[in-house]
């Protein structure tokens, strides 16, 4: 009996295998458990408005869905995460000049 039950488990993890595979091909990142189940649905939500030092101010947002709940894109997040550690290079590149290469006389073109 515990055997069968060590199957069932198998099984259970190549479909949720497969259901990952399938977010990575359409391009939709894998959420981990912090982001909601219904991110990415396209839905309107209302969202309660803080004042600058944090306190509520009773008022909401209707944030539309087409906007702001849209499923994550691999492809967008990876491109951002590059520039961004692109950017924090210190650029320590410079071309050198006529007089600082070395080892040749013969005429630049």
């Amino acid at each position: 009996e515990e055997g069968e039950e060590g199957e069932e488990g198998e099984e259970d993890e190549d479909l949720e295998g497969d259901d990952v595979e399938s977010q990575l091909e359409a391009g939709v990142l894998v959420k981990p458990e912090s982001i909601p189940l219904d991110q990415g649905t396209l839905v309107d939500r209302v969202m309660q408005v803080f004042a600058i030092d944090g306190t509520p101010t009773g008022a909401t947002v209707d944030l539309p869905g087409r906007i702001f709940d849209v499923p994550l894109r691999v492809d967008i997040v990876h491109r951002v995460v590059v520039w961004q550690r692109n950017k924090r290079r210190k650029g320590l590149h410079k071309t050198k000049t006529r007089a600082q290469v070395k080892g040749t006389t013969r005429k630049a073109r």
